[in-house]
């Protein structure tokens, strides 16, 4: 015993004189603590200045968990301690003002980091701040387009002509985009509403056509634009498009759009096409494709009145591309046609590099590495997942990585939009050699990426992680170890000793870690617990070794591993097949069975709770009862589940989304054994439930033509011959409430009004299978307009439920604020 005291007492000695020398810990973390920046200011209300409370500021941490920050009530936030490199935060706002009155403002994405958040004179990083403009939604504005016809100069209305906005600071989000087009109505007017109450917006026009003649006109950048006062910017004047006389020549092409506009994202492998409105000579013909001052090499082909230009390379990425067709036509004539400026049309970016651990961007980023250390590019799109379509060649570096081929020294691999590249002991190079690797990938697309190079320095004599249990075949951290499993670490050479352990940035340091608890043999570390890990947590540590050569190297070797839960979902009932079940409303239970029987005593460290929140953000309030072995719970739910829309009848695909009621279902419980979890799910698959329809009126005997297996739609169109003496019948998809609807007085459900709004006295009454609705007036229609209005009709077991998107649990006709069945009324006579 006495021993094992002496022992701890020169490690704990020696971890703390190695945290005098090196600042903090192992090394790792106060090593690096420079490089913590913050992100701080103040947002405000761009056309008031007034500060704004309650802002969301949104941002991905190094886990990529979303994490929000809210501005105080001053309009002030700050964000601490942000881990070197470059961070996105997205900065938006909504302020309710009343019950009926809400407040969008612009949404902002700005990109900070370590470098722009610095202070020079420091020379680390400082806590500077910034104010945020965001501008309110309040912004309108109107006006004329006119064009000055060719041959008359008479100003004509531009009917129909589409009018857009663009907003010049790009760090602005259009949250709204159908609020930032328009079309002018037959007078030549147009509206722009919801608009930001800010100065940076240019409006453009669309290329117009007028008896055969293109017509444009110049961007205009805005005024100001005032909160809640609309703005009158008067008469825009289109004139003959100068550069669309040769245009004219081109009936179509599948680069231009339907104005003779030039495209954008064009595929980079796209063969352009022009269909002519007249032949050209095909031995006669000349095609140039310029980008910038660059001449890129086409080969014109004539089939018949179409030119196509093909190439045998890729166009450049991102690139706008402008054409000149020089040829002869059948009368000898000479043809120039020039689609340049407007009509240039753009490439896509194509598959381009966006993101590796070997660019100081990357948080992840290796100066140096070792063998068998795991590289990766990830690129700006999925990839073919065959590695073989991969093309190597020769970097600029003095030592080259090949992952195919008789030079192959590496493994490569693509999983998703990601390379992945390992070397091993194929790799002949030496300690401080600069490593380079150049490669083309190809898309799922077919696209060919352009040449990406990237280069290194194998590490000079450090101790560099060369297989660990803790990650997986692609080297990312393994969320599936056990709570009490081993961690094993091989080192890129052999090890002395361990002298001391300590903490890595992001994770937690196992608990009661002893010396005795570490083993070396060569280069391999082992971990071996002591205490069981909780599960769900991230784990970590690094060490400070001192190698065979008896020098000490702090910080090395770092591996971080999470833990999983023991216990498991087995099976829940929610599932029906490749779908999911349709669960009812009220009374219907959900079954989950578990690995290992739950503690359900009310007194445990931790209650058995279900989360359950239904697609409207509710909280559903369940009751649950067990088995005898206290393994599979039974969840009724008390609370009703929002209700499918009528005629959605898969539980899969895009279609699905209008008959789910739950997002997912996740458990906290702790079991018999001791074991606590939190957010508890299956691992395959989250618990989705899906619910029954809802109730929807699906046919009346006042529509003049309509589909019984359909919903009636608003603006369906009416009977114009009802039968004066006849009953209004309203059928519904299922059995109505009659025994509730009783209890009231029916008319109040239900009726008949006239044009004027006045209430026909009526009976109603229900048929004998409880769908349908018979209204039958006391006094015979007279010749005129009615209307049916349904208020609150209640279906059979759902009447509590609430709609997912437009029935529910209560049918309140086609509008909202006038429960009207129809847009327009049905004519009697």
């Amino acid at each position: 015993m006495s021993k094992q005291i002496q022992v701890m007492g020169v490690f704990s000695f020696i971890l703390l004189s190695i945290m005098i020398l090196t600042g903090c810990g192992g090394g790792t973390t106060g090593g690096y603590e420079y490089a913590k920046w913050n992100f701080s200011g103040y947002i405000v209300d761009g056309s008031t200045n007034e500060r704004i409370p309650e802002a969301s500021i949104t941002y991905l941490d190094e886990q990529g968990i979303q994490i929000v920050v809210n501005s105080d009530a001053s309009g002030a936030f700050f964000i601490g301690s942000i881990p070197y490199g470059q961070k996105t935060f997205r900065i938006s706002c909504t302020r309710l003002l009343t019950n009926t009155d809400t407040l969008f403002y612009t949404e902002r994405l700005i990109s900070a980091s370590s470098v722009t958040e610095s202070n020079a004179m420091e020379g680390v990083v400082a806590n500077g701040s910034r104010v945020i403009k965001l501008y309110p939604l309040k912004g309108e504005f109107s006006g004329e387009i006119f064009l000055r016809a060719k041959g008359t100069g008479k100003y004509v209305a531009a009917k129909k002509a589409t009018v857009s906005l663009q907003y010049r600071d790009t760090t602005y989000v259009n949250s709204t985009p159908e609020s930032f087009y328009a079309t002018t109505d037959s007078t030549g007017t147009y509206r722009f509403t919801r608009l930001p109450a800010d100065t940076n917006l240019v409006m453009s026009i669309n290329g117009y056509a007028f008896n055969g003649s293109r017509y444009v006109g110049a961007p205009v950048a805005l005024p100001r634009l005032l909160s809640g006062h609309p703005l009158q910017i008067g008469r825009t004047i289109l004139e003959v498009d100068s550069l669309s006389e040769n245009q004219e020549l081109v009936a179509t092409s599948n680069v231009l759009d339907q104005d003779g506009l030039g495209l954008m994202n064009v595929s980079p492998q796209i063969v352009p096409y022009f269909l002519l409105l007249q032949k050209l000579d095909s031995k006669n013909i000349d095609v140039q494709v310029h980008h910038d001052t660059t001449n890129i090499t086409v080969v014109p082909e004539v089939r018949g009145d179409t030119v196509f230009l093909n190439h045998s390379e890729n166009f450049p990425s991102g690139a706008v591309l402008s054409v000149q067709i020089t040829g002869v036509d059948p009368t000898g004539k000479r043809v120039q046609i020039s689609l340049t400026g407007s009509q240039s049309f753009k490439t896509s970016k194509g598959v381009v590099a966006i993101a590796s651990n070997l660019w100081r961007s990357s948080p992840e980023y290796k100066q140096e590495f070792s063998l068998f250390d795991t590289l990766w590019i990830r690129f700006s799109e999925k990839l073919n997942e065959n590695v073989n379509l991969v093309q190597w060649s020769k970097p600029t570096a003095t030592k080259a990585l090949y992952g195919k081929g008789l030079n192959a020294n590496a493994k490569a691999w693509i999983h998703g939009d990601t390379l992945f590249v390992r070397p091993d002991q194929r790799f002949d190079a030496a300690s401080g050699d600069a490593v380079g690797l150049m490669v083309s990938v190809v898309g799922a697309t077919g696209i060919i990426s352009s040449a990406v190079e990237l280069s290194s320095v194998l590490a000079n004599n450090q101790y560099m992680v060369k297989w660990t249990n803790t990650k997986d075949m692609q080297g990312k951290v393994r969320e599936d170890m056990r709570s009490t499993d081993s961690i094993v670490v091989v080192a890129s050479r052999a090890i002395g000793k361990v002298v001391s352990v300590g903490s890595v940035e992001g994770a937690t340091l196992p608990p009661g870690i002893l010396p005795s608890d570490i083993s070396v043999v060569g280069d391999t570390i082992v971990y071996k617990p002591r205490m069981s890990m909780a599960p769900g947590v991230l784990y970590g540590f690094d060490f400070d070794v001192q190698g065979v050569d008896g020098n000490l190297y702090y910080g090395a070797l770092p591996v971080k591993w999470k833990t999983a839960f023991q216990v498991k979902i087995i099976s829940v009932n929610n599932r029906d097949g490749a779908g999911y079940r349709r669960f009812k409303s009220i009374g219907d239970s959900l079954v989950v069975q578990f690995s290992k029987a739950i503690n359900i005593d009310p007194s445990s460290i931790r209650t058995f709770t279900v989360n359950m929140i239904d697609v409207k953000g509710t909280a559903v309030q369940t009751q649950v009862s067990w088995d005898k072995n206290r393994t599979t719970a039974t969840i009724h739910n008390i609370t009703p589940l929002p209700l499918a829309d009528y005629g959605i009848t898969t539980t899969t695909g895009t279609a699905s989304v209008n008959a789910k009621a739950v997002n997912t279902v996740t458990f906290d419980l702790v079991t018999a054994d001791g074991e606590v979890a939190q957010g508890l799910n299956p691992d395959a698959d989250t618990i989705k439930i899906f619910a029954e329809e809802g109730l929807c009126a699906v046919n009346s005997n006042v529509l003049k033509t309509h589909a019984a297996a359909y919903e009636i739609v608003a603006t369906e169109t009416a009977r114009e011959n009802f039968p004066l003496d006849t009953s209004v019948v309203i059928t519904f998809n299922r059995v109505l409430d009659t025994a509730y609807m009783k209890q009231s007085t029916l008319s109040s459900f239900a009726s008949i009004e006239t044009g004027l709004g006045a209430t026909m006295s009526a009976d109603v009454s229900f048929t004998a299978d409880g769908k349908s609705l018979v209204i039958h007036p006391q006094v015979p229609l007279a010749t005129g307009e009615y209307w049916i209005k349904l208020k609150k009709i209640p279906g059979l077991g759902i009447r509590d439920a609430a709609a997912i998107s437009k029935h529910g649990g209560t049918f309140t006709g086609a509008s909202t604020t006038s429960n009207y069945l129809l847009k327009n009324g049905f004519q009697a006579k």
